[in-house]
């Protein structure tokens, strides 16, 4: 499958059953859904940027890629930038812990930004929250668990009263973790940049 229209998300991680036919790739000269486990596509014309949607060619962007052969290496991770609009505490029957469901108002990072400096880069800029996005894509409003427990449940609390923005990283729940019989796109929310409002 080595060529610039076709390819597949991932092939070494099984995209869960729940999110299959959910999930499509798009560039700026189209977009094609991502079929079975691995995700297969093909694109009208070759892109060097290519953005991951979530149910529809208009869906929310979860993480964008830089374009490779054959595989794009995805394991799930969602990437975005944006705002803490809402905040939902819950506790579920069978669950050992309460959970946070933060509605986040956000929009893709753009594929290189990284949380922080690692040492290929010894001279770097100030961070700029709003730099590291893709302000072309319009945000969208998607939902983060966390622990209630956790400090991600206070950084959120944090940012909706201060209206900090933030860079915010984590993986879509696995199908065994059963978050998909609860909210339409349940995404684990696993580490975040905080940004001076």
């Amino acid at each position: 499958m080595n060529d610039e229209h076709a390819g597949q998300l991932t092939v070494d991680w099984d995209i869960p059953a729940y999110a299959q036919g959910k999930l499509w790739i798009a560039g700026e000269a189209g977009s094609s859904p991502c079929e079975g486990e691995s995700g297969l596509f093909e694109l009208p014309t070759p892109e060097p940027v290519l953005s991951l949607r979530w149910n529809s060619d208009e869906g929310a962007v979860l993480r964008q890629f830089r374009w490779q052969p054959d595989a794009l290496g995805w394991r799930g991770e969602f990437r975005m930038g944006g705002m803490v609009e809402a905040i939902h505490m819950m506790q579920l029957p069978g669950a050992d812990f309460p959970l946070v469901v933060v509605l986040f108002s956000g929009q893709p990072l753009l594929p290189d930004v990284t949380p922080f400096p690692d040492l290929s880069k010894p001279y770097y800029e100030p961070p700029d929250w709003y730099e590291g996005i893709d302000d072309a894509i319009d945000p969208a409003l998607v939902t983060l668990i966390a622990p209630e427990e956790s400090s991600l449940a206070s950084v959120a609390q944090d940012a909706m009263m201060n209206k900090m923005p933030l860079h915010v990283y984590g993986q879509l729940a696995s199908e065994e973790q059963g978050f998909q019989h609860i909210l339409a796109l349940p995404l684990l929310w696993e580490s975040v940049t905080m940004f001076a409002p």
